[in-house]
Formats: structure tokens, C-alpha cells, sequence
């Protein structure tokens, strides 16, 4: 007997990488267009993809923790308000470590659209992903944070 797909998105792709770039492809061109119209200001896109990056990781390993292979009905609750968690985190950040001299408002909304954008892009995922997926998904999600770790702090 032939083993069933987990989820309907691997029967529908069959591609682990193809679940990952639809959730981050709409993360990528919004990296490009702050580099296109804001280009004099790095860090606005790095805050925004270190924002992105962060959030996606720890919205993956929670969702494929919790809820692998299920789609409870709590599942949008948890990850909505994990997303919060972290917009609430970057605002910590950058009230403490990433202050230089006052809260930087501009910054905080940035990595706030990443979070949230993340947030949405694992909400469209199913509970539970293949290894495959998983390995893409947090493998996106360091690229993105090192983006914006050098983007955050070029000159």
C-alpha cells in the first residue's frame, strides 16, 4: 500500500521547496521594492527582513511542533498570536539593544510588515510539514534574517 500525503498541498505540489517559495516569493519582491524606492536607507530593509525571517522560524517550528500533521481549530489563534509575540519582541529590541539614541518608530513598523507578512505566509501552510519542507522553510528564514542583519547595519 502506497503511503498517503500528509497534507493536500504535497499532494497537490509533490515539491517540498515549491510550499516554501509561494510563502516567500511575495517576501522577496517587497525586499526589492525597499531596496528600489529607499535604496539610501539599508536598514529599512533589513529591519523589515530580519522582521520576516525571525517570525517565519519560529512560527515553522512551532506549527510543526504543535500541530504536525493536524489542522486543529486552534491553530490560526496560536500562530496570530505567536506573531504578535515576535512584533512585540522587535519592538523589545528595539527599545533596548538596537537603540541608538531614541525608539526608531520607522524601524519598528518595518519589522513589524515582516512579521506580519510571515505570519500570513504560514497561516496559508497546513499543520505539519515534510522534512523537506521543513529544511526549505528554515533555511529561507536564515536567509532572510542574515539579509537583514547586513542590510541593518550597512552604511
Amino acid at each position: 500500500m502506497m503511503d498517503q500525503p500528509t497534507c493536500q498541498t504535497d499532494a497537490a505540489s509533490g515539491n517540498p521547496f515549491r510550499e516554501m517559495a509561494f510563502a516567500c516569493v511575495p517576501a522577496l519582491v517587497l525586499a526589492i521594492a525597499f531596496l528600489a524606492l529607499a535604496g539610501h536607507r539599508k536598514d529599512y530593509l533589513g529591519h523589515y527582513a530580519a522582521g520576516f525571517g525571525a517570525t517565519l522560524a519560529a512560527l515553522l517550528v512551532t506549527d510543526w511542533t504543535a500541530f504536525a500533521g493536524e489542522r486543529p481549530r486552534g491553530r490560526p489563534l496560536v500562530l496570530v498570536a505567536l506573531c504578535l509575540a515576535c512584533v512585540g519582541g522587535g519592538a523589545f529590541l528595539e527599545a533596548t539593544i538596537f537603540r541608538l539614541a531614541v525608539f526608531d518608530e520607522v524601524d519598528f513598523f518595518n519589522q513589524s510588515l515582516g512579521a506580519a507578512l510571515a505570519g500570513l505566509a504560514v497561516l496559508r501552510l497546513p499543520g505539519g510539514q515534510r522534512p523537506g519542507t521543513r529544511l526549505a522553510g528554515l533555511s529561507a528564514a536564515g536567509l532572510f534574517v542574515i539579509a537583514g542583519v547586513w542590510f541593518a547595519f550597512a552604511r
